[in-house]
């Protein structure tokens, strides 16, 4: 049997990957995923992480036992390559509400607002 586009097969069971974004992983969301007969309308929880597997029971092949097996969707998370000003913005002070310190950004990358807050606090750069 050749391999499908989608799906890995593992007996009656079907692997396939599906990526989302930061925000649907962290939030949670309704998506479409394709399944092997139609398209599924899956829950993702909130706070799922990268590499999670989400199992569909009965949305796999066909069995010799009744029934079919499962599909098995793996997470993956996209990271955004290039950022705008606002979406980085709104990322380090979801960041600083976690308590993460970031390396010290260049004077130049900072926003306006960023640069007045950093002058009210007396801090360089």
């Amino acid at each position: 049997m050749r391999p499908h586009e989608r799906f890995e097969r593992e007996g009656s069971n079907l692997h396939t990957k599906l990526t989302i974004s930061f925000a649907q992983a962290a939030l949670g969301a309704t998506v479409k995923v394709r399944g092997l007969d139609e398209d599924i309308e899956l829950q993702i929880p909130a706070g799922t992480q990268p590499s999670s597997v989400i199992r569909l029971a009965g949305k796999g092949l066909p069995n010799r036992r009744q029934g079919r097996g499962d599909l098995l969707i793996h997470i993956n998370i996209h990271v955004p390559t290039h950022l705008n000003e606002v979406q980085r913005g709104l990322l380090r002070q979801f960041a600083a509400a976690c308590g993460e310190r970031l390396a010290d950004v260049p004077e130049e990358e900072k926003s306006l607002f960023e640069k007045l807050l950093s002058g009210l606090k007396g801090e360089k750069g």
